[in-house]
This record gives structure tokens, sequence and C-alpha cells, in this order.
């Protein structure tokens, strides 16, 4: 099973909680922030950090960042999946989009790419349903991949005619439309069908600037040459051959065949240069072993038995160094001498190194592990550990942030809690209940007032100031005694006293209505602030709650990224002992065809000596 696989629901999830608390720790958002999710996902994507843009995909979903491109970034994410081998999530995904309201090209994307989710599970007859739904030209470069899709569904089931058609839609000068044509060639080749030299002919005239078609010509070269070998068509199987470049991927085996082809033409002299040219290259490939075995042989075959001997027993003393080179070889490799060169983050820091590290290998290494190498196997193998690699920078970055927000968050309890007491303080409920007693206690005495119609208590205080005045003169006239000068005064002073008190008489009610009102108006803001401190109470209580259930997740993140750390580093251990296993039975195989071929050199070998003693006794 994919290592990768385990560590998704990990990763995602440790990605979600960890945007959760950011967001919780910084809720404000700026106007820019919609679809940039997709944006950075996208970015990623075309970095070659499919992880990376996994990642932004499910955490933009989780903080509803997306916006108008949410079909979009779904369609992303279930490729990637794809790409992944999460075939299932990848259906579901795709079949999510599909709905009555989805628009046309949107769906033709969505058929396209649950075709390639069948095709991959091995349902031609769904993803060819699928793909027939499709009902206009998808996008670039999608539509070649349909039509390639599309293509090898009908090789498969030998409707080779449809195929061609299908062929033809694909772009021409495209690569895919170079592979599908030497595939439905070849199996037409298989079916004895004319049709299929024409085709592998015309792939094996083209040429191109790109490696991997140049390959794919010689490929076809070899195909054609090694077709006209079994035909016994020398001259074809030789032109054929002598178009295969020496620096191509099959040079060896176009070179071994072209020595077969002269060595069963009778032109042994020609064989044997081409198979010591293959030999001078020093491939050390399978094809380079035989050709070594090759010439012995066709020595031995043309009578000339003394030079075959010596030719089998130096294929032998090489076949025997070969050997001892790929012991030493699997010696280092068992050591890590490949898995470290392969893997140079290994104990490094979050930066991943720069160029390619099959580049980096010596030359022992490279020559033993030549064709492994290239495969796209190992490539594979070296994703996955890529991948691993990425998941833990990612996991160290993370480790590296959650104190940052343990730091965040108790700054915030620390301020919440240097804050409340004042806050609190100005909504007292005590303060609160003194001030209604307070109130209780003027009602009271207002009602006395209005009860008595003691309209003086509602007097202010210039108008008591005057009333006071005025009974302090009269007290001052009274004590001076009954005087007929002081009576004019006394007079004025009485009448003066009833015009100041006729005054706050006739205002009595219009006075007592604002006291009430205002009494009235007391009574709200004191219920408006015993709920102001009831709510602030829950609201501060419901705050501590908060803080205190932020630091609990902030603390169990740090202990699941501690984890899944540590199993990222289990994972990228197995799968460095993976590449390491793989390169040595890598080793194994070409050791057991080693032995194959000195197994049969030996028997050449014993063979010969036997004829050659044979030879001298009947002379003597």
């Amino acid at each position: 099973m994919n290592p990768i696989l385990t560590l998704f629901p990990v990763v995602i999830g440790l990605a979600l909680s960890l945007a959760a608390a950011a967001g919780r720790a910084d809720n404000e958002q700026s106007d820019g922030s919609q679809d940039s999710a997709y944006g950075l996902a996208l970015y990623q994507y075309y970095q070659d950090r499919p992880l990376a843009a996994i990642t932004e995909i499910n955490v933009g979903k989780y903080r509803h960042t997306l916006a108008q491109q949410q079909a979009e970034a779904e369609l992303l994410l279930g490729g990637l999946y794809f790409s992944y081998g999460l075939i299932d999530e990848s259906a579901q995904i795709f079949n999510g989009l599909l709905s009555s309201e989805s628009e046309p090209s949107l769906r033709n994307r969505v058929w396209y790419n649950l075709a390639r989710v069948n095709y991959q599970r091995g349902l031609p007859n769904e993803a060819e349903t699928l793909l027939r739904r499709i009902d206009d030209d998808l996008p670039w470069p999608h539509n070649n991949h349909r039509r390639y899709i599309e293509t090898a569904l009908l090789i498969t089931s030998d409707r080779l005619d449809e195929a061609e058609r299908s062929l033809d839609d694909i772009e021409h000068d495209s690569p895919l439309h170079r592979y599908a044509d030497y595939n439905l060639s070849l199996r037409r080749l298989s079916l004895d069908d004319p049709a299929g030299i024409i085709g592998m002919q015309g792939i094996a005239r083209k040429d191109s600037p790109q490696a991997d078609m140049q390959s794919l010509s010689d490929q076809a070269n070899l195909t054609l040459g090694i077709r006209a070998f079994s035909a016994r068509s020398w001259d074809d199987a030789l032109d054929h051959l002598s178009q295969v470049r020496l620096d191509g991927p099959v040079a060896s085996e176009a070179l071994l065949a072209t020595g077969w082809v002269h060595q069963r033409a009778g032109q042994l002299s020609q064989a044997l240069a081409y198979w010591k040219q293959l030999l001078r290259l020093q491939r050390g490939d399978n094809a380079s072993r035989e050709a070594a075995y090759a010439i012995a042989f066709s020595l031995e075959q043309s009578g000339l038995e003394r030079r075959a001997l010596r030719a089998y027993q130096k294929a032998a003393a090489d076949l025997d160094a070969q050997r001892a080179d790929f012991d030493a070889i699997a010696k280092r490799i068992d050591q890590g001498a490949l898995i470290d060169a392969l893997d140079p983050d290994n104990n490094a820091s979050n930066v991943p190194s720069p160029g390619d590290p099959i580049q980096e290998l010596d030359a022992g290494l490279r020559k033993a592990l030549n064709d492994l190498l290239a495969s796209s196997e190992l490539e594979q193998q070296l994703r996955r550990l890529r991948d691993l690699r990425e998941i833990e920078r990612s996991l160290q970055q993370w480790q590296e942030q959650i104190p940052v927000l343990g730091l965040m968050q108790q700054a915030r309890s620390q301020a919440f809690e240097t804050r409340a007491p004042t806050l609190l303080q100005s909504t007292d409920l005590q303060q609160i209940d003194q001030l209604g007693a307070a109130r209780d206690k003027l009602a009271a005495k207002l009602q006395t007032i209005e009860d008595n119609n003691d309209y003086l208590a509602l007097a202010n205080e210039d108008e008591q100031d005057a009333l006071d005045q005025i009974d302090f003169s009269l007290g001052i006239i009274d004590s001076i005694g009954d005087r007929q000068h002081l009576q004019q005064q006394r007079q004025q002073l009485d009448l003066l006293r009833g015009l100041v008190s006729y005054r706050v008489a006739i205002d009595h009610p219009r006075r007592l209505w604002r006291v009430k009102h205002a009494l009235n108006q007391l009574d709200q803001e004191l219920e408006s602030a015993r709920h102001a401190a009831v709510a602030l109470k829950t609201a501060s209580a419901a705050q501590r709650q908060l803080l205190a259930r932020l630091q609990q997740q902030i603390e169990a993140e740090q202990q699941s990224i501690d984890s899944s750390l540590s199993r990222t580093r289990e994972l990228l251990q197995a799968q460095r002992q993976d590449i390491t296993s793989l390169a040595l039975r890598h080793l194994q195989t070409h050791d057991a065809h080693i032995a194959n071929i000195r197994l049969h050199t030996q028997y050449a070998l014993t063979r010969l000596y036997d004829k050659l003693a044979t030879t001298e006794q009947s002379a003597q």
C-alpha cells in the first residue's frame, strides 16, 4: 500500500485544525481573501507540490475561501487524489460535481475524469460509456488524453478501425499521438496486419527534438528490425536496426540484434564487429553480457574452436568479475550508499535539496543500476519518498508554529484576565443593588411628597434660599417686637414669601412629573445595567472556557503533530528500505541472468575441452 495514503487523513486533519485555530486567533479577513485558496492550490500544483495543493484546497473548503471557484477546486482535488491512487475518493468527488445545474463544460470534464477512474479500475465498458457522454472538446491538454484513452480502449477490444479514427482526433504533433500510434501498430503487427508495418515505419521515420519521442522511434526501429530478422529479411532488418541511436535506451539491444543478423547471414566478421562495439560501450547490461557469449558461440559454430575457447574463457572471467562487482555494489547498497545519494534530505533541514539526485550517483552505482534508474517503478518509489519528505517538512513547520500559537493564546488569556476585573467592577451587581436601594428610598420620599402635597419639598435651590432669607428676616422683625415702623417691611416680606410659595405651588405638578419621569429612566438604566452585568459575567465565563479549550486544542495538536512526525519518519525509513530492497532485487535479477549465462559458458567450455581433447587424441 502507498504509505502516503495512510498519512492523508492525518495531514489534512492537522491542516484543518491549525486553520481553525489560526482563524479563531485572528478572525478578521480582508476582502481580497476570496478564492485565495484556489489560487494558492494552483500555484502549488504548477510548482509540482501536489500535497501542498491538496492541503490548500481542503483548508480553503474549511475556511470558505473558495467562493466562485468551488467546483474548479473540487475538480483539481479529484484529479490530485487520482494521481495518488485514491481512486474511490476521486470518484466520489467527481460524482459529487454532477448535477442538473452543472455547467456543460464542467460536466464534460467530470465525465472525462470519471472515465479515467474507470479505465484505471479496469472497467473499459464503463470508461467508454462515460467518454461517449462528452459532447464537446475539452480544454487542452485534456482533449488529447481523452482521445488517447478512447484509442487505448478500442485497441484493447480489437476495434482497430475505430481506433484509427480516434487516433486521428489526437493532435498529430502530440506525444500522445505517437504513443497511441505505436500501440495500435504493435497490436496490428501481432495480428500480422500489414497496416501495422506501415504504421510502425511511420513512427520509426519521424524526427523529434524530444528525447522520449526519439526513444519511441528507436523502439519502433528495433521492433521492425527484430520482425524482419524473424522473417529472415536480413537487409530490412539491418536497415531498421542501423537507425537506432547509439546513445538511446535500446542501443544495446539493437547492436546485439545487428550482430545476430550478420551471423545468420553468414557474415561472421561483421557480427563480431558489432558485438565488440557493444562490449566497448561498457554498459554492463544484459545485452552486453549476451554479446560476449554470442562472440564465443559464433566462433564455435564457425569451427574456430581455439578462438571460441579463448572467447568463452574471457566471457567467463568477465562474468565472474561482474558478479564480484555486483556483490560489492550490493554490499554498498545494503549499507545505504544508494538511498543516501537518492535521499539527500535525510536528517537535513526543512529546505529540499536542489537538483536531480540520480545525476549525483557515482559511476559504479549508475552502471550497475542503469536500467532501474530509468524505470517508472523507481520513479514512483522516489516520488513517494519526496512526498513523505514534503509531509515531514510541513509537519516540522507546523511543529515550529504551534509554540507561537501557544504564546499568542497565553498573551490573549493574560490580557483578558488583566482587563476582566476592571470590566466586572464597572458592572458590579452589588453596586447596582445598592443603587436600587437608594432609588427605592427616593421613590418612597417622592410618594410622601405627593401624598402630603408638599410642594415646597420640590423647590429648587434658589427658591429655597429665597424662602430661607425671607423667614430669617421675618424672624428678626419678630425678635424686635411690635413696632409700627416695621409693619410695612413685614407686610412686604409676607407678600414676597407668598409670591415665591405661589410660584413653587403652581409649578409643583410639572416638577413632580419630571421627578417621576427621571425615576422611571433610572429604573430603566438600572435594569439595563443589571442585564449587562449578568451578560458580562456569562460572556466572561464563556471566554474563559473558550480560551481554555483553545489551549487544550493547541496542546492536543502539538501532541498530534509530534506523533504524526514520528510516524512519518517511520514511513520514511520504510520507504528508504523499500527503495534499497528494490535495488537489491534488481541486482539479484541481473545476477541470476549472469549466473545463467555463466552456466551456459561453463557448459560450452566443458564441451570444447572435451572436443579438443578428443581431437588431439585422434590426431595422436
